[in-house]
């Protein structure tokens, strides 16, 4: 049996074949000979092909794009890996992409002549976006005070306590039969794999489900206590006057724990649709807000939508991905788009207010789970076929975030999706812009959520200053034992 090198499901036989012999297939010829040899990417082809195939490796070698300056190694990369290079320097490259698939960093440095088009730096304006001249300080929105406002999700989450006894414990002992079939099914993992498939066609990933088991978040010792860090960063803010928000966004798991099973209509895991099913992500809110940190609650939202009613065309998150549907994140951008809304220095930005539209654009791909299966299950599944909402400006052009916006987007790869790879201009961020009527900015880090402050402080203390507001949101299941650790900001 031949390979399966691509991880399709399907393996290649490579072959020569004369012209002569192609015949109806000429047309197939014809396209490879002038897709695959003949076009040139522009800038913004070799950005959408870098954000693909780093969101493609990220969940196995914990790739990220980096700003490339003109030349590469900069002064900010790895002291190791500048010494193993020696005088060795590149460029103008147009690509370059860091992971530690061994735990140490790797690079991959793309060099393409006549093309300088690292896709990392921020992106031009749209023709419809507010220009770079008329930023934060010609929006008049003056200096204001941050005001958490916490008791919201204190009263929520309190009152889900009370009704599970009041106790942790309690609660978590009320989940042990779904806790059980979840710990055997990572128990029976093959090594190596990071992915199983559950029923109706959902495949689900191995840390995701660790999260969901992991415990009480804030006893994590030492770097993979993400509470400290989340403080110091609000303290930072508060120190400019920046608003903040966190938000953890829901892992697949806690929405479809009853999809989980390795059989269609578990009846065991049948009653955990729509509960929450782990205790130790609402007591972390609660820890955060007692601190004075005020977060964006979408799990009960999302929860009381899994199932979309009627006329509802897709669940909240691909079957065969991680990460959300378009019907999932234009559901958090409302959610944020709302909050946004009663900050008192909003008024500013509303007499401002643009028309934004949608377009539908559909795509078809395997998600980013279907190669971390065992390789015999892969041939099961057929890619999926997506469709997106693209955010169009109101001169019609496709809508790009805004590097001057006073809103900043601070995220990993869940605000990427749908925006910088799939449909593109269709994500998290592009939806918030269209609902507040403003553009937002963008700061993303492919698997990096927890520690992606790191590119916004790049661009220099100065410029923080002029933002209003900072919305971090990340996969909660980074809040659990993230390999990397939650790296304090003075120690980076």
């Amino acid at each position: 049996m031949p390979p399966d090198e691509d991880g399709d499901g399907f393996p290649e036989i490579y072959g020569r074949v004369a012209d002569s012999a192609l015949g109806p297939t000429q047309d197939i010829f014809k396209f490879i000979r002038t897709e695959y040899e003949g076009r040139v990417f522009t800038p913004a082809e070799v950005k959408a092909w870098a954000h693909q195939l780093a969101s493609y490796w990220y969940p196995s070698y914990n790739t990220d794009l980096v700003a490339a300056p003109a030349a590469w190694p900069a002064d900010d990369t790895e002291p190791a890996i500048r010494q193993e290079l020696g005088s060795l320097s590149f460029a103008a490259p147009a690509v370059v992409m860091r992971g530690k698939p061994l735990g140490k960093p790797v690079y991959n440095v793309f060099l393409v002549e006549g093309a300088a088009a690292n896709p990392e730096p921020a992106v031009p304006h749209a023709s419809g976006a507010i220009p770079a001249a008329q930023g934060t300080a010609g929006l008049n929105l003056g200096p204001s005070t941050p005001s958490p406002h916490t008791a919201a999700v204190k009263k929520v989450i309190l009152a889900e306590l009370a009704a599970h006894g009041k106790s942790w414990t309690s609660w978590t002992s009320e989940l042990s039969v779904l806790r059980a079939a979840l710990k055997q099914r990572l128990e029976t993992m093959p090594a190596g794999s990071k992915a199983l498939a559950g029923s109706d066609g959902f495949l689900f990933f191995r840390n995701s489900i660790a999260y969901v088991l992991g415990g009480d978040l804030a006893k994590q010792s030492g770097d993979r206590n993400p509470i400290p860090v989340i403080v110091e960063w609000k303290k930072r803010l508060a120190k400019h006057g920046v608003d903040f928000l966190f938000v953890p966004i829901p892992t697949k798991e806690e929405i479809f724990p009853d999809k989980t099973g390795d059989a269609p209509g578990d009846v065991a895991l049948a009653p955990f649709a729509g509960q929450v099913v782990n205790p130790f992500g609402r007591k972390f809110l609660l820890d955060l807000a007692d601190k004075g940190v005020e977060t964006v609650d979408l799990l009960p939202v999302f929860l009381a939508a899994r199932q979309g009613g009627a006329g509802a065309s897709e669940p909240l998150y691909q079957a065969q991905d991680t990460h959300w549907t378009s019907r999932g994140l234009e559901l958090a951008a409302k959610i944020l788009a709302e909050r946004i809304t009663h900050f008192s220095w909003y008024k500013g930005i509303s007499a401002h207010r643009q028309s934004y539209k949608t377009k539908d654009e559909s795509f078809t791909r395997h998600g980013d789970l279907h190669s971390r299966l065992p390789e015999a299950e892969r041939a099961k599944f057929a890619p999926e076929t997506l469709v997106g909402h693209q955010v169009v400006n109101p001169d019609g052009t496709l809508y790009e975030d805004d590097p001057d916006s006073p809103i900043v987007i601070l995220g990993d790869s869940f605000t990427g999706a749908y925006e910088l790879m799939d449909c593109e201009h269709g994500g998290v961020s592009a939806h918030i812009a269209k609902e507040i009527g403003y553009p937002v900015d963008l700061v993303m880090s492919y698997g990096g959520g927890p520690n992606v402050r790191e590119k916004l402080l790049r661009r220099g203390e100065e410029k923080l200053k002029t933002k209003k507001l900072v919305i971090w949101m990340m996969t909660a299941r980074d809040l659990f034992d993230y390999a990397e650790g939650w790296q304090p900001l003075e120690k980076r």
